[in-house]
């Protein structure tokens, strides 16, 4: 996947894709739950759970 950039811009876009992907999983059934996690320092947690099958 091309985000773009390896700054600020190319991680809130790459959070984007990320969201999109679960939220798309999950309408179809998929996956179960979406859990995406904003840290103190930052980072975005994904974890492979949120595309787990039920």
């Amino acid at each position: 996947m091309y985000i773009g950039s390896v700054g600020e811009r190319g991680l809130h876009h790459l959070v984007f894709e990320a969201a999109e992907r679960a939220l798309d999983e999950n309408l179809t059934g998929t996956a179960s739950r979406v859990e995406i996690t904003l840290t103190a320092d930052g980072s975005v947690r994904v974890p492979p759970t949120a595309w787990a099958s039920r």
